[in-house]
């Protein structure tokens, strides 16, 4: 119903008009300058155009073509004012004088314009060629006493209408092949395009401009039915093409280019950007990508491609659009200027970023630090670098850093990093025990690699500790933060099953004058702990309790257990239980959604059901993910287009359950 109701707002007050319009009404004529006042002018009736006159000595094509429009529209008036007084048809004379070796066209006596050689060309004599006017003028007059006559405007009226059912049907089917065309091609084909949001967005826009254009089109031919409506319209597009897009404003060498040229451009650049990306897209899916190939030499390669094609690309519209790129060296030299000036940071990250891309020092995936930032490298562009942080949050860095400034990158050539923990223990330790309690730390961990083989360093002798250093090698960079929080968690344990005491910054005094010593005996017996007492009704009875210390196999006991219940998603979690609440109508919000041109149905955003989660089940944001990818696992929701899984993110997921609905309610609608 959108497209009939866009198009009947548009065409309700013309198809009035056709009805409502005065039969005396004249459409003003106007005339159509065409290059200026040396060239030629239009002469205009009802919007239609009638001769083409040429510039004289004296007079410019506008002047005569604006006296010509003068005379035309004043004898229409004047043939069908006399024509409703008197009810009947009164003729309009169009007539061919000679006048001084040339020939003058006269309506009803007055003269109209005179025909010269200029006019004519070599081609034609003068004669001939008023006679041709003169029969174009009287075609003129009878067309438009005839379209302002009440058989000429039902006849309009109902054209109009059936234009106009026809146009709302186009746009239907239209709309609907933008919502269900991909369903209708092949299984192979639709694969490959499902799987392409690039070629969605621009399947949708074609769609639209195609529904545009027929609006745009109906229109067009509507108002070709009225004189009134063509009059205004041929007003409208005379100021908007020929004094306004038409108009030169730029000037590159001997060429001019209007508006109409730079929106040109403006399009055919756009198309530009849309045909190189969907075109290294599919480089990047059916040729590029290979399981044996890298996948950072595979972004590496998919930008470089985008890079020639667009630059390809431009030099072709260029030349369609008319610029001569020998010209370019006036329009190179300025920019130098300006990249000289204020530009030169902008330029110097381009090329940085080129440099990147070609030495491959910094590559998508990499952990790097620069600037104190530690991040994988996410996206390469041409002016920054996208950097995912820690905690997950991405900066932009500019490309000219990864080469002004040291950087650390941990996999550049081999991702094998050697991680070092540092350990201090109390002086007095055994240090047989605190080696062999920092090696089984390192037990059972699958991150940390055999071979090399873990070892423990004796750093030193520190001021109120002996240091030790765990050195493990491991192959995945990014999870060294991690690996060493888990390290640092078992050896803690690990000292306190051994007895090994961790020191503290501590200052020892010591004392040799017996005196003192009584004296703090003395003290020690005032300062000590009273005796623990438990209260009967009628006594107090002192009993001392010794406070019990643990034992190693219980500490170790406690230990195990504190292992086992760690865990990432609540224990005895049932899926069907939970995606049965989750479509509750107190569970997440299920509707349509809409994203660009297309409108998913029965689906719930990804962020409001991690929320919900940790609101109503009293999950963490880690158990709601997990707990969300168990469900896509399990086969009870799944992404809407399956491109992704269960993220905290702006996504559209579907319960199965709803899916099964809508495909029942398609068949049942088909």
């Amino acid at each position: 119903m959108r497209p009939f109701i866009i198009i009947f707002l548009i065409l309700m007050p013309l198809l009035s008009s056709i009805w409502l319009g005065s039969p005396l009404f004249i459409a003003p004529g106007q005339a159509q300058v065409l290059g200026g006042e040396d060239s030629t002018a239009t002469v205009v009736l009802d919007g239609s155009a009638v001769l083409e006159v040429r510039s004289l000595d004296r007079f410019p094509a506008n002047t005569r073509a604006r006296q010509a429009n003068a005379v035309l529209s004043q004898e229409l008036q004047e043939a069908l004012q006399q024509r409703s007084e008197s009810s009947q048809e009164v003729p309009i004379e169009v007539t061919v004088e000679p006048q001084d070796n040339l020939y003058t066209i006269q309506v009803n006596g007055t003269h109209l314009l005179t025909v010269t050689e200029r006019d004519s060309g070599e081609d034609q004599s003068t004669l001939i060629h008023a006679l041709v006017w003169k029969r174009k003028i009287e075609i003129a007059y009878a067309q438009a006493i005839w379209q302002r006559s009440n058989e000429y405007r039902r006849q309009a009226l109902f054209i109009a209408i059936i234009v106009t059912i026809v146009a709302v049907l186009a746009c239907w089917a239209l709309q609907y092949l933008n919502k269900k065309g991909f369903g209708l091609l092949p299984r192979r084909f639709r694969v490959f395009i499902d799987s392409s949001k690039s070629a969605r967005s621009l399947f949708s826009l074609v769609m639209f401009l195609a529904q545009t254009a027929i609006c745009l089109g109906t229109v067009y031919y509507i108002s070709e039915l009225s004189p009134f409506l063509r009059s205004w319209r041929y007003r409208i597009f005379t100021f908007v093409i020929t004094d306004t897009l038409t108009y030169p404003v730029l000037n590159l060498g001997e060429s001019a280019y209007s508006i109409a040229d730079i929106l040109i451009l403006f399009v055919m650049i756009v198309v530009l950007w849309i045909s190189v990306r969907a075109i290294t897209k599919l480089l990047r899916n059916r040729f590029i990508s290979n399981d044996s190939v890298d996948y950072r030499f595979q972004e590496t390669l998919t930008t470089l491609s985008q890079y020639l094609l667009t630059f390809i690309g431009l030099v072709i519209i260029l030349q369609i659009w008319g610029l001569d790129l020998s010209s370019l060296a006036i329009l190179a030299s300025v920019l130098g200027v300006g990249i000289g000036l204020g530009l030169q940071n902008i330029a110097k990250d381009f090329v940085s970023g080129i440099i990147i891309l070609f030495d491959r020092s910094i590559q998508i995936g990499d952990l790097v630090r620069v600037a104190n930032l530690i991040g994988t490298v996410q996206h390469i562009g041409a002016r920054s670098t996208q950097v995912l942080t820690l905690d997950q949050i991405t900066i932009i860095v500019p490309n000219s850093q990864f080469l002004e400034q040291q950087v650390v990158n941990w996999n550049h050539g081999n991702p094998v990093t050697r991680l070092r923990v540092p350990v201090g223990v109390a002086y007095g330790s055994n240090i047989d025990g605190v080696r062999a309690a920092i090696l089984d730390a390192t037990k059972g961990n699958s991150e940390i690699l055999d071979y090399p083989q873990p070892q423990v360093w004796f750093m030193g002798f520190g001021d109120s500790s002996l240091n030790f250093e765990l050195l493990v090698w491991i192959s995945v960079p990014k999870n060294q933060f991690r690996l060493m929080s888990d390290l640092n968690y078992k050896i803690e344990s690990n000292f306190r099953l051994y007895g090994v005491e961790i020191p503290f910054p501590q200052r020892d005094l010591h004392v040799r004058s017996p005196q003192l010593d009584r004296i703090v005996d003395l003290v020690g017996d005032k300062l000590a702990a009273p005796e623990q007492k438990i209260y009967y009704p009628d006594r107090y009875k002192l009993i001392k309790q010794p406070i019990k210390q643990p034992s190693s196999n219980e500490l170790k006991k406690n230990s195990e257990q504190k292992e086992q219940t760690k865990t990432v998603v609540k224990p005895g979690l049932d899926l069907e239980t939970l995606a049965a609440k989750m479509r509750a109508p107190d569970g997440v919000e299920v509707k349509d959604r809409r994203y660009l041109f297309n409108v998913f149905e029965r689906c719930f955003v990804g962020a409001e059901a991690v929320q919900w989660l940790m609101r109503i089940c009293g999950m963490t944001k880690t158990e709601a993910l997990r707990a969300g990818q168990l469900l896509i696992d399990g086969g009870y929701v799944h992404h809407v287009l399956d491109e992704h899984g269960f993220e905290d993110e702006y996504y559209f997921y579907r319960f199965f359950a709803d899916e099964q609905g809508l495909i029942d309610r398609s068949e049942v609608v088909n």
